[in-house]
C-alpha cells in the first residue's frame, strides 16, 4: 500500500495505490511520476510513516475541493487499518494549522 503525500500542496494525501510490496509501489510511481513536480521517495520508519498518513489524510478530510485519485475514497479505510497496523505509530507528524 502506498499514499501519496503532495508535499507541493500542503501536504494532502492525493491518492492511494494498492501493491504487493512497497517495492512495487516505488516501480509504479517511479514510471507514472507526477505531472505538476518532482518525485522523491524516502524510506522512513513505519511508525513514522503511519503518522505522516494520518497527518495527510486528516487535512484532505478536511480541505474542501481537494483532488484526489479515483481509487482514493475505495482505498481510504484499508490505508489507514494498515497505517494503524504499524508498529510504534506516531501521530507526532501533525496537521499543519
Amino acid at each position: 500500500m502506498g499514499v501519496y503525500i503532495d508535499n507541493n500542496l500542503g501536504v494532502l494525501a492525493n491518492d492511494i495505490l494498492l501493491a504487493d510490496s512497497i517495492e512495487d509501489v516505488e516501480r509504479v510511481m517511479r514510471d507514472h511520476p507526477p505531472d505538476d513536480g518532482e518525485l522523491s521517495l524516502e524510506p522512513i520508519a513505519p511508525g513514522v510513516a503511519a503518522g505522516k498518513i494520518h497527518a495527510a489524510m486528516e487535512l484532505t478530510d478536511t480541505t474542501f475541493g481537494v483532488g484526489v485519485g479515483d481509487d482514493y475514497a475505495r482505498l481510504r479505510a484499508v490505508a489507514l487499518l494498515r497505517a494503524d497496523e504499524a508498529p510504534a505509530t506516531s501521530r507526532s507528524a501533525s496537521v499543519p494549522r
